[in-house]
C-alpha cells in the first residue's frame, strides 16, 4: 500500500507538474506522519514542494488569490510543515518562508479563497483553512513565535470557524 502511495504522489508530479489536494498535496500532509513506521516519505514530492514554493513566492500576490492558487499555498506550506514535524524535527527556512506567503493570501474573511470545485478536490474556502490552519499547528515552534500580525490573522481564521459550517462532510 506504500509503495503505490509513494509511486501514485511520484507519478501524478512528474506528469502534472502542479501540487494538487487530492494527489501530491495531501500525500506530503499526511505521508511524514507514518515515517516512524514506513520510513521517510518520498523526498522528491518535497524537493517538488520547494520547488513550486520558489515559483509562487515569484508570482504577484493577485495571481496567487485567485482560483485554486489560495489552497496550493495552503498545502505547500501544509506538506513542508508536516516534513519538519516528522521527519527532521525542526522548522526549516522553506516552511517558514511557504508558512508567511500563505499568511499573504488569506482572505480577509479568515479563510483562503477558493474556487468552488467538488470533493475530494479543492473543494471550499473552509477545506482550505482547514489544511492552513493544520500547517499553521503543525510546523515545529512557529506557532509559539507568531508575530502580532499572523497573531491577528490566526485570530481571523479562528472567527472564521466559528461563524462558519463546513460545506459538506469532506
Amino acid at each position: 500500500a506504500v509503495r503505490y502511495v509513494d509511486q501514485g504522489a511520484v507519478a501524478w508530479t512528474k506528469e502534472r507538474q502542479c501540487v494538487s489536494c487530492h494527489t501530491n498535496g495531501t500525500y506530503l500532509q499526511m505521508r511524514p506522519a507514518l515515517t516512524p513506521l514506513l520510513g521517510k516519505p518520498q523526498k522528491e514530492i518535497r524537493d517538488f514542494f520547494v520547488a513550486e514554493l520558489k515559483q509562487m513566492r515569484a508570482k504577484p500576490l493577485s495571481e496567487l488569490k485567485g482560483g485554486i492558487r489560495p489552497t496550493q499555498v495552503a498545502y505547500v506550506a501544509a506538506g513542508l510543515a508536516e516534513w519538519d514535524a516528522h521527519v527532521t524535527g525542526q522548522l526549516s527556512d522553506a516552511t517558514r518562508s511557504a508558512l508567511d506567503l500563505m499568511f499573504k493570501v488569506q482572505s480577509e474573511n479568515g479563510a483562503w479563497g477558493n474556487t468552488r470545485c467538488w470533493p475530494p478536490f479543492e473543494s471550499s474556502d473552509y477545506q482550505a483553512a482547514t489544511v492552513a490552519a493544520m500547517a499553521i499547528a503543525t510546523a515545529p515552534g512557529y506557532y509559539q513565535a507568531l508575530s502580532p500580525a499572523h497573531s491577528e490573522q490566526v485570530k481571523r481564521l479562528r472567527q472564521y470557524f466559528s461563524d462558519t459550517p463546513p460545506a459538506h462532510d469532506y
